[in-house]
């Protein structure tokens, strides 16, 4: 799965998040009451949830394997994968073959901005 592709996806799950599971009554509600919102919590759940069944699992350049989850993932899913990796949510730094999730979003940022800057 390419960048681009894994973007259209983020994209999707963003759009279906906010504007397909989200009643408007939730949105009111979540600004009136902001972190004390269950609407908040469900809200994020929702868009976690899409993400995990959009992009899920992914390989990068036919050679390298993420598996996404949280902290606590098991090494069980990519046992005897070469070049495998996990993806976890809730960890600050990388260790073994863990790699932090909002590394991934820090990455693609810092490259569109590179990326930008190097087609002037």
């Amino acid at each position: 799965m390419d960048h681009i592709e894994i973007l259209i996806k983020l994209l999707i799950a963003h759009l279906l998040g906010d504007f397909f599971f989200q009643p408007k009554s939730w949105s009111d509600k979540r600004r009136k009451y902001r972190f004390r919102s269950i609407h908040l919590y469900v809200h994020a759940a929702i868009h976690g949830l899409l993400i995990y069944v959009l992009v899920g699992d992914f390989i990068v350049d036919d050679q390298y394997t993420f598996e996404v989850g949280g902290k606590n993932k098991k090494q069980k899913q990519i046992a005897g994968i070469e070049k495998s990796y996990i993806a976890a949510d809730n960890i600050e730094y990388n260790y073994q073959n863990r790699i932090p999730l909002w590394l991934f979003s820090e990455t693609f940022r810092r490259g569109l901005f590179v990326d930008h800057c190097t087609s002037w």
